[in-house]
């Protein structure tokens, strides 16, 4: 924990007035395995950070008969399994008031705790528990909800009286984006549900980060109110501008990019293309063979490209049908073409490149072998811990042994 300050005065910029530590010695507490607090905490185990992950009794045999990818074989969840790599876990029931006042013992112990709003009985008692004097001190607490927090400038779906029951895909739903995704004749495509999740854990990673820079330069903590909703809409916020900036609304165009096309999905003779047509487009007329139109307007401009969209779709479509994707790559990168591969899953494992990359690893944990997705990040030579993920309650003994030890030193050594 950050030492107490008493105010900005006397710090100068670029003087910390606490001394940052390695991150191997801050402690995050991520209360619950909803996505985007479990993504936010893998996001500071592959930092470094000891986490340690907050369950309710019960809460991970819930999770994992509702998950389609574990079974009776596997024993596990896969997607529980990736998300909580590497972090401590503890069983609290902080739907009572005894897991409550647990739950704020060991936050007063972290740096940073992530958690969910809990039910209003039990957000009054914690608003008791000195958690307003732990920031004060350092802590950062966050708190992930659907819509935000109730109070002043929260939005009638985060009315404390009758709050929406709402998850990522419902944010996801509510942000815009899927109204602009599909054919414009059928109903909007519902892609990944967890886009919006991800998406509120990289801002809840980023608010942290900021949050720490602020205690390390006044020795305070914060208090951070992150709604799933507007960390979907600020992720399209290119669809919630437009209207404002050119006066067009942007509606559902099948999997195209009206601008610029071409920005569309073609079938080949094996597979699928994503071909996107704002770099050297004039060279598609040596990829498919028509060095005649290499001057044609269709080729050499874009803005009347666009406009004629089905002319050039007509050319391009049946030439895509005849050749092989991978033919297709080949040539397309020879002449510095926009033009990649749709991958299916199984191939992308075995990737040349994900493989060099060491992008998907494999990981042994007490149930087997398991596969896990790297971080796309690489601080230089350091390398996260390779430890499994927490059986259920694993270190609760440990944990709140280690507080109470804690506490009464702190209690010993007061005047």
């Amino acid at each position: 924990m950050a030492a107490t300050a008493d105010g900005d005065e006397g710090v100068s910029p670029g003087m910390p007035a606490w001394a940052p530590p390695s991150w191997e010695q801050l402690t995050v507490v991520q209360v619950g395995d909803g996505t985007a607090a479990a993504f936010a905490g893998r996001l500071f185990v592959e930092l470094g950070c000891r986490v340690i992950l907050v369950e309710r009794p019960g809460e991970r045999a819930d999770l994992e008969a509702g998950s389609p990818e574990s079974g009776a074989a596997s024993g596990r969840s896969s997607t529980f399994t990736y998300l909580n790599w590497a972090k401590l876990g503890i069983v609290l029931d902080y739907a009572r008031e005894e897991g409550v006042d647990l739950l704020a013992r060991l936050a007063k112990s972290a740096d940073v705790l992530i958690r969910p709003p809990l039910a209003a009985a039990m957000e009054e008692r914690w608003r008791t528990l000195g958690i307003d004097v732990a920031r004060e001190r350092g802590l950062v607490e966050l708190v992930i909800s659907p819509f935000g927090e109730p109070g002043p400038d929260a939005g009638p779906y985060a009315d404390p009286e009758r709050p929406w029951t709402a998850d990522a895909g419902a944010a996801l739903a509510l942000s815009g984006m899927l109204y602009t995704t599909g054919d414009p004749a059928k109903p909007p495509l519902l892609t990944q549900p967890e886009v919006a999740a991800h998406a509120t854990a990289a801002e809840a990673a980023m608010s942290v980060l900021a949050a720490l820079n602020w205690r390390m330069r006044t020795g305070r903590g914060s208090h951070i109110d992150l709604s799933m909703h507007d960390a979907a809409v600020a992720f399209d916020e290119y669809n919630l501008v437009l209207p404002a900036t050119v006066g067009v609304v942007r509606q559902r165009f099948y999997s195209r990019i009206i601008q610029g096309y071409p920005s569309d999905i073609f079938r080949c003779r094996d597979g699928w293309l994503v071909v996107l047509g704002s770099v050297n487009f004039q060279e598609m007329s040596l990829l498919i063979g028509r060095p005649d139109l290499l001057d044609d307007r269709l080729f050499a401009d874009r803005n009347y490209r666009t406009e004629h969209w089905q002319e050039v779709q007509a050319l391009l479509a049946p030439w895509f049908l005849e050749h092989d994707r991978d033919e297709v790559v080949a040539r397309a990168q020879e002449l510095r073409l926009m033009i990649s591969p749709v991958m299916r899953v199984g191939e992308l494992a075995e990737h040349p490149h994900v493989r060099e990359r060491q992008a998907v690893r494999r990981e042994r944990d007490a149930l087997g072998e398991v596969r896990l997705v790297a971080p796309p990040f690489r601080l230089g030579s350091w390398r996260p811990r390779h430890e499994p993920a927490p059986l259920e309650g694993e270190h609760t003994v440990q944990i709140l042994t280690a507080i109470a030890r804690a506490e009464q030193g702190d209690a010993e050594a007061a005047p």
